[in-house]
């Protein structure tokens, strides 16, 4: 999950333009989507029982997948699924509200005009998703009401209880209403607006609030990097690994070899990025000299520590 994270945000954007931003934004929400798997299972669970019922619309997790569809920015998968109401054919607020969820999607292209192209659309679209959303067209269907809320990027729906309560972690909940809000900002947003998404996820969970919980771990460590402060995140990480020093060691070089001495919060004396890089590397090799069937892969580690290797060879 991290080490994924860490190719999004650090990796991959080395390689490409400012413009990709908006397309670093959908990789996020994929990258959250992975580990949030509940809509294809509830809708799995529909259609199992839609010999059952010839109104799936009763059944709650209909509208709970709807919305996690749309928080996930699968609108396609969310207009289909809306299509199987059973007043799908007859109820125009059900006819409008899938023609709306013909949401504008961002295809990637290396230049600025792209992103431009897709912020007008975007806008346009979401422009008469409010226009409508004020007319009350769908105010008899408060749960229709909702998802098209959701579509406009209300915040105020964004904080509802019943949709803050389909989010898995506090950055699943932040990513989609970025998506949703403003697609095409800066990556620098993740690290001011994940404070009040945190906050707004913690609201009604105790348990979380008090520094206990599933997740907690991931979540400290995920907003240091959206908070671009990788060289933290790495002494966080080694910290709460332990003895296993291979994940940091590893990704300490990886980003060494695609950033050089550009990583961002780290401010460490003594050689900048480089020397802490050996100093995983090191450590990762002292963890495996104490194993007969590894010490020759430890002393291999340390030919490619140039500055500290050679003391301990």
């Amino acid at each position: 999950i991290l080490w994924h994270l860490v190719e999004i945000l650090w990796v991959a954007p080395r390689y490409q333009s400012a413009a990709a931003a908006p397309q670093i934004l959908l990789e996020l929400v994929d990258w959250a989507r992975l580990h949030c798997p509940q809509p294809d299972r509830w809708i799995a669970e529909l259609l199992e029982s839609a010999n059952a019922t010839d109104a799936p619309e009763l059944h709650q997790r209909f509208w709970d997948s709807l919305y996690l569809l749309v928080l996930q920015g699968r609108t396609v998968d969310a207009r289909n699924l809306l299509s199987q109401h059973s007043q799908a054919g007859r109820q125009q607020q059900l006819k409008d509200a899938m023609e709306l969820l013909n949401m504008p999607k961002y295809s990637f292209v290396r230049d600025s005009q792209s992103v431009r192209k897709f912020d007008v659309a975007h806008c346009l679209w979401q422009k008469d998703v409010r226009v409508r959303l004020e007319a009350g067209l769908f105010a008899a269907h408060p749960q229709l009401e909702l998802l098209v809320e959701l579509l406009a990027g209300d915040e105020d729906a964004f904080a509802r209880p019943e949709i803050v309560g389909l989010c898995d972690s506090w950055y699943q909940l932040l990513l989609a209403r970025l998506l949703l809000t403003n697609p095409t900002g800066s990556l620098d947003c993740l690290g001011r607006e994940a404070p009040e998404a945190e906050a707004l996820y913690k609201r009604d969970r105790p348990s979380q609030r008090d520094g206990d919980g599933d997740g907690l771990l991931d979540g400290v460590l995920v907003r240091l990097l959206f908070d671009g402060q990788v060289g933290q995140f790495l002494a966080e990480a080694a910290g709460c690994l332990g003895s296993n020093w291979w994940f940091v060691a590893h990704l300490a070089d990886l980003l060494h070899h695609c950033l050089g001495g550009e990583v961002g919060g780290y401010s460490g004396s003594g050689g900048g990025f480089g020397a802490i890089r050996e100093h995983f590397l090191l450590e990762y090799s002292h963890s495996m000299l104490g194993r007969a069937a590894l010490w020759q892969l430890a002393v291999s580690y340390l030919d490619y520590c140039s500055n500290y290797g050679r003391h301990y060879q």
